[in-house]
């Protein structure tokens, strides 16, 4: 937990996200002892994400879009590849939820999958987009 502590204050001081070099995405934490289980899989019927996620078509069929507390945005994701192998090549676009949407809670221990965003004409090695929900139930 000290070393946990120690990053997110680091984070708080570098920032987070774009124009960290000027100054912007700098928080100031507070921390609090919670005695619960944030990750227990059904501990509540809802969860927030705090991470992009892809659903996986089971999930969709399992009703995880449906219900009256379910709050959600979705964004386009794409990009360019980084690699030795790849010169100016995009990602396959995909779209996922946004941090910070609220599904429902199936009792799924992961939720999410990891997809190959490698165009089809770039065959060296695959390029992956991590959609696994980083999440807390709420």
């Amino acid at each position: 937990m000290k070393d946990l502590k120690a990053a997110i204050m680091l984070l708080g001081e570098e920032g987070i996200g774009g124009d960290r070099t000027v100054g912007k995405g700098q928080f100031e934490p507070t921390f609090t002892e919670y005695k619960g289980s944030l990750f227990n899989t059904n501990a509540s019927s809802y969860f927030v994400t705090l991470s992009m996620y892809l659903p996986s078509k089971s999930e969709i069929q399992k009703g995880l879009l449906q219900g009256e507390n379910v709050s959600y945005d979705i964004e386009k994701r794409g990009g360019w590849i980084y690699s030795d192998f790849a010169k100016s090549q995009r990602k396959r676009t995909v779209r996922m939820f946004q941090e910070g949407s609220v599904f429902k809670n199936t009792g799924r221990e992961f939720y999410g999958k990891v997809v190959n965003v490698a165009p089809e004409s770039f065959k060296r090695h695959p390029v992956f987009r991590n959609g696994l929900a980083f999440r807390i139930n709420i």
